[in-house]
């Protein structure tokens, strides 16, 4: 990966998992309705991305577990916004997964060529709106910023320049802001 991290044990190259738009969205309703996503120039390194959206209940034995007051059989799907089963529960969940074209030809990264030889602000690339949108929409939040970058520094506030539904993206796109500032006025 072009971001040259590894485990500290194992010395492997960190890898990326999909992002969960189901527990993100529990953690949301508590939180607010405002986020910033870290670690989202993880994905510059994938043709794909995968969202999950919603997970599909399935035991192997068809036996149905109750959690929360809602009793879960196969074929049953807990959908973002829903409130999260217990473990015993998850662990029979299997996830359904939106996927996104990855977007290598223009990595976020903020020390990448591509990046660096960019006139700030740049317009996001039309994948990584796609994939902005998908996570708002399923998860009912605003994100502010995402980070593009281990340090402190490197984060990409957000500006949108029109409005669109998420099953839309080609129609606008996001440019980065000059700060946190100007990101919330935009979207008040």
């Amino acid at each position: 990966p072009s971001h040259r991290e590894f485990g500290v044990t194992s010395g492997r190259p960190r890898v990326v998992g999909f992002f969960d738009c189901v527990a993100h969205a529990e953690l949301m309703q508590a939180q607010g309705p405002y986020c910033s996503i870290s670690a989202f120039d993880r994905a510059d390194d994938y043709d794909t991305y995968a969202v999950c959206v919603a997970y599909v209940y399935v035991h192997p034995e068809g036996t149905p577990l109750s959690s929360n007051g809602r009793l879960f059989r196969n074929g049953d799907i807990l959908r973002a916004g829903e409130q999260l089963p217990t473990q015993q529960v998850l662990a029979h969940c299997q996830p359904v997964l939106k996927k996104v074209d990855g977007w290598r030809e223009t990595p976020i990264f903020a020390r990448s060529e591509w990046w660096l030889a960019q006139q700030h602000p740049v317009a996001l690339s039309e994948n990584v709106c796609k994939l902005l949108d998908i996570i708002e929409h399923f998860t009912k939040t605003v994100i502010l910023s995402i980070g593009n970058g281990p340090r402190g520094d490197e984060i990409i506030y957000l500006r949108r320049l029109a409005t669109r539904a998420w099953a839309t993206p080609s129609k606008a796109s996001r440019r980065p802001s000059a700060s946190l500032e100007e990101a919330l006025r935009s979207r008040a």
